[in-house]
């Protein structure tokens, strides 16, 4: 398998920090499916029922599904509203994790990588004047190589 987008997994930190993003985003995108998709049927089934209540002389059957096509929206309607508060109780949980994860990182993870960061510059600066001296220190020697 050859992801396209590199997962971080140099920190557990990071790792949350992304995925609770991931549930946040994933959520509101779902929610706003759910109400797309829930207010297409709720239309479908509301047109429906026009059709039937505008017969002259309904028959039972007519009145039958009338109600079934009530029902069947009471029901959307329900199963609407039970969908949004998981969706937002988990967008809620992915935006906590997520703000851990960035919060533990930035405080935990990221003042060592800086230190280790300024000492390997540090460490770069000092090879560096080492490298100069020695340099300086063959060209004044009176044997050079020819």
């Amino acid at each position: 398998m050859n992801p396209n987008i590199p997962i971080a997994t140099d920190s557990v930190h990071k790792f949350y920090a992304g995925f609770g993003l991931v549930v946040f985003i994933a959520s509101l995108v779902t929610s706003v499916y759910v109400q797309n998709s829930t207010n297409e049927r709720v239309l479908k089934w509301f047109e429906e029922s026009t059709k039937i209540e505008r017969l002259a002389k309904p028959t039972k059957a007519d009145s039958d599904q009338l109600k079934r096509i009530e029902e069947l929206i009471k029901i959307t309607k329900l199963d609407k509203k039970t969908f949004m508060y998981f969706l937002f109780t988990s967008a809620m949980i992915g935006l906590v994790i997520a703000g851990w994860g960035f919060q533990a990182w930035e405080k935990r993870i990221q003042p060592k990588l800086d230190e280790k960061l300024d000492l390997e510059i540090a460490l770069l600066k000092e090879e560096l004047k080492a490298k100069k001296l020695s340099c300086r220190q063959q060209s004044n020697s009176r044997f050079t190589r020819r």
